[in-house]
Formats: C-alpha cells, sequence, structure tokens
C-alpha cells in the first residue's frame, strides 16, 4: 500500500495520510507542548516532513509510528528553540476560531488526569500517552520512540508511579489508592 516513494508526495497519500492520522498527532503534540497553538504548528510540520519524505512504509502502523516519532521530535525541537525558552507565549492572546473545538480541549486541559500529567516529564508523558490515549502496545511504542521494549515497560512503570502521586499531591488521590482513571488515561493501577 505505501510502498513506492512517488506516493509520499500524491495528493491522494497525504489525504490518507491525514484523515488516518491527524488526530494522533495533534493529541500528542497537545500533551506535549501544553498549548494549542503550538500543537497545531507541530502537526502541521509533521505532516509537512511526511510530504517530502522518502520513507518507503511498509504498512499503515510503520507510517502511523512514523508519524509519532517525528512528532515527538518535533516537540522537543520546539522546546530547544531559544525563543521559546524566553517568550512567554501564555500571556498572549488567543484567537478561537472554532468555539466548540475550543470548549472541549479547554475540558481536556482542565482535567485533573491532564493537570498531574503536565506535572511529569516529557518522556513520562509521551510514553503514558502513546500507550494509553493512543493505545499502541509496547513494542509499537518501542519503535516510535526509538528504544528497547524493556526501555517502554521500566518508563511505564515508573510514569504510572509519577502520575499516581501527583494526582495524590493535587488531592485527585487519596492515601495509595490505585487510579481507577478511565478518562483520558485508562486503567492505571
Amino acid at each position: 500500500m505505501f510502498t513506492r516513494n512517488e506516493e509520499l508526495r500524491s495528493e491522494d497519500f497525504m489525504e490518507a495520510a491525514v484523515a488516518a492520522h491527524h488526530g494522533a498527532v495533534f493529541r500528542l503534540a497537545l500533551n506535549q507542548t501544553g498549548n494549542r497553538a503550538d500543537a497545531q504548528d507541530v502537526t502541521q510540520e509533521v505532516f509537512i516532513k511526511l510530504m517530502k519524505s522518502f520513507t518507503a512504509f511498509r504498512d499503515a502502523d510503520h507510517l502511523r509510528a512514523w508519524l509519532l516519532r517525528v512528532t515527538i521530535n518535533q516537540c522537543r525541537d520546539l522546546a530547544r528553540q531559544a525563543w521559546k525558552r524566553r517568550v512567554d507565549v501564555s500571556a498572549e492572546p488567543v484567537v478561537r476560531p472554532d468555539a466548540a473545538q475550543d470548549e472541549v480541549l479547554d475540558a481536556v486541559v482542565e482535567h485533573p488526569v491532564w493537570s498531574a500529567l503536565r506535572t511529569l516529564k516529557e518522556t513520562d508523558r509521551a510514553v503514558l500517552h502513546l500507550r494509553y490515549v493512543e493505545e499502541l502496545t509496547i513494542p509499537e511504542i518501542a519503535d516510535a520512540l526509538s528504544c528497547k521494549q524493556v526501555t517502554v515497560r521500566t518508563r511505564l512503570r515508573r510514569a504510572r508511579l509519577k502520575l499516581r502521586r501527583a494526582m495524590e499531591d493535587a488531592g485527585g488521590v487519596r492515601g495509595g489508592a490505585s487510579v481507577g482513571v478511565t478518562d483520558g488515561i485508562g486503567g492505571l493501577q
């Protein structure tokens, strides 16, 4: 299906890729940046990179893993930019063209689990997001993050513990009880 390099530049290929993976790329970018405008910029850059890429994809799963890996790298690049470290963009006014979509995103961003996730390091947020929001398997996460499966398992275990502690500190979980959250991040134990 995705084997010839020429297809990467075709309109049909790009439309199919955007239709199938835009949501996952945007959600991961929003999770990593914490900012809707930055997430939109990252999402756009990821699909531009796809359009210019000469990578031959074995199948749809390979394409998805590639897109998620590029999304994480773009988020890291954005965080490293010198102006981003010096300028507080949160003080700037936000233009909101779609009020209904913004209400949904605001509800997600204000959710206690999301708030607790924002306190974690980027690597912890990424592994939790890929596992519980995008529902990737351990091998798929390892491929997306370019690391070993045992590393993914270790990161997941540590990230779940950190998330549980963050939620306990925020009052979301009491006295070491398990985090039985299914709104956004399901089944953390």
